[in-house]
């Protein structure tokens, strides 16, 4: 679900701009790395298309426009805007420094331009929005622009953006984890199958030089930048080895780094597997790992805890590779927003890695977007027990638009419906066995279940059709099972429990039995 976006039309645009000076200003001194018309007017076409085009709802491009120009006070507090019928005016300490006619409000390209000319015409007369970057000012106007949107929808600039993409992506990297403290920079760990771990790095090898850089003076982040680079690129480490007398150089080469997101633990027989985050390698980790639990288990894997408690998500298609790996066919989950793209049906695919062991999976407060995906569908789908609390409820999909300045608008542009037909956004995933309604420990909740004391399935029937309430009475079922964070020893405990007495696994399960599927 991430594309990058570009003008699709362009509009005649006819803009009347007048620049009143404040008498005896004779301007300011132009800024070489301040905001540029050309550069900007890209800018802010490219991200207001995007919010014209793609946001869920439409949002007249006025009002996305005129909150991007009043943000510029927060540069100089003496400037600010205001709508006068049909125009838009820039003031400074009252007095009127520049004004433009308004476009309709299904002009993009127009607000665009309006914006761009307002912005050159105040740096003219505010010493303050001459000397910003260009960047202060991008983050303004984004800001401003994203305002009348949703607080889901967000801007990243360059630096920001690229870090996301290396955690979404992967990065040119050397696979070694890095740590600074009173000795230097030290090599905390080693990816396996990595440059690092092919160039015999371990763990206490401490770095003196980068590319002949000394490094001392330098923070973890400032190293980490160094380290990393274009896939295939080279870099030189001055080395002291931990046990060796002195340093050593060596030349690795860069190659892509995808950041691990599941772990894996043996329970006995069984597999706890731990999702922190969906990124592009997630889903292939996952059935990697879950092959290797079967291995361990000497092909008699007794059940699977997957636990995506704290997991925040990430990439749509990992959510529904994720949950392919446990289901061979069968509606995962929908999308459907207000542009056509937007409209999505995701279905499984291949065959069930876990060749069918038990499964049960741990949510809590934090577990959102990808990990409620994973969570709704197999549950609705009947394969798995869930059990927790109530989940957080991000039932969106943000598309991902690559800015000129390598920045990133993250924009709403879908709901999320699970296999059953019901949106979780705001509402969240209620678990099949609830841990967080009353002070329990494991013993106890196992015990309720047994005497069939569990979240039945009139209440779940309700939460699956929670499209025909109201945001009062939504409220108050995702107050069903209050919401919790952290990684609570009951929930592992109800898990083991479970995996441990089929016939109570059968009896959780059976309470979310398979909802005959509505999207279509």
């Amino acid at each position: 679900m991430i594309s990058p976006v570009r003008p699709t039309k362009r509009h005649a645009l006819a803009v009347v701009l007048l620049a009143f000076f404040v008498a005896g200003c004779a301007g300011t001194p132009h800024n070489d790395d301040g905001f540029q018309s050309d550069a900007g007017s890209r800018m802010l076409t490219v991200a207001f298309h995007g919010i014209h085009d793609k946001f869920i709802e439409p949002v007249p491009m006025s009002q996305v426009a005129e909150s991007a120009l009043g943000r510029l006070s927060t540069l100089d507090g003496e400037v600010g805007m205001v709508r006068d019928g049909d125009q838009i005016r820039l003031t400074d300490r009252g007095e009127v420094i520049a004004s433009a006619a308004a476009p309709d409000d299904d002009d993009p390209d127009g607000w665009a331009q309006v914006t761009t000319s307002l912005v050159v015409a105040a740096e003219d007369q505010s010493p303050a929005l001459a000397a910003a970057s260009a960047e202060d000012v991008y983050s303004q106007l984004m800001r401003g622009a994203l305002k009348p949107l949703d607080s889901l929808s967000r801007y990243a600039d360059a630096h920001a953006a690229r870090r996301q993409r290396a955690t979404r992506e992967g990065y040119g990297g050397i696979g070694a984890q890095i740590s600074v403290d009173s000795r230097g920079v030290v090599i905390s760990s080693v990816e396996p199958d990595t440059p690092a771990a092919r160039g015999a790095l371990r763990a206490g090898d401490v770095i003196l030089r980068i590319d002949g850089q000394d490094v001392h003076q330098l923070d973890e982040a400032a190293v980490l930048q160094r380290l990393r680079g274009r896939v295939g690129s080279p870099v030189r480490l001055s080395l002291k080895p931990i046990g060796a007398a002195g340093p050593t150089d060596i030349v690795l080469t860069r190659m892509l780094i995808v950041p691990e997101t599941v772990r894996l633990d043996m329970i006995g027989t069984a597999a706890l597997l731990k999702i922190t985050s969906f990124n592009q390698g997630t889903a292939r980790a996952l059935a990697q790992r879950v092959v290797e639990a079967r291995r361990r288990a000497n092909g008699h894997l007794s059940g699977i805890v997957l636990d995506l408690r704290g997991n925040p998500g990430g990439l749509l298609d990992q959510a529904v590779a994720v949950a392919d790996v446990f289901l061979s066919s069968g509606r995962i989950v929908a999308t459907r927003g207000r542009h056509p793209d937007s409209f999505q049906l995701f279905d499984a695919t291949g065959i069930d890695v876990a060749a069918g062991a038990p499964l049960v999976l741990l949510i809590d407060g934090g577990s959102a977007s990808s990990s409620e995906i994973v969570a709704a569908a197999l549950q609705d789908r009947g394969r798995a027990v869930v059990v927790g609390s109530n989940s957080y409820g991000k039932g969106s999909v943000q598309n991902i638009i690559r800015l000129p300045n390598d920045g990133e608008l993250a924009l709403t542009w879908a709901r999320l419906y699970a296999p059953s037909g019901y949106s979780f956004d705001g509402l969240g995933i209620l678990p099949n066995v609830c841990t967080s309604a009353a002070e329990e420990d494991g013993k106890t909740v196992l015990a309720r279940i047994g005497r069939g004391e569990i979240t039945d399935a009139l209440r779940l029937a309700a939460w699956r059709t929670a499209g025909d309430l109201d945001d009062a009475q939504r409220r108050d079922l995702a107050r069903t099972c209050p919401k919790v964070r952290g990684e609570r020893t009951v929930d592992l405990d109800v898990a083991r429990g479970l995996l441990a007495d089929p016939k109570l696994y059968a009896r959780a399960l059976a309470v979310a039995a398979p909802a005959e599927e509505t999207i279509h």
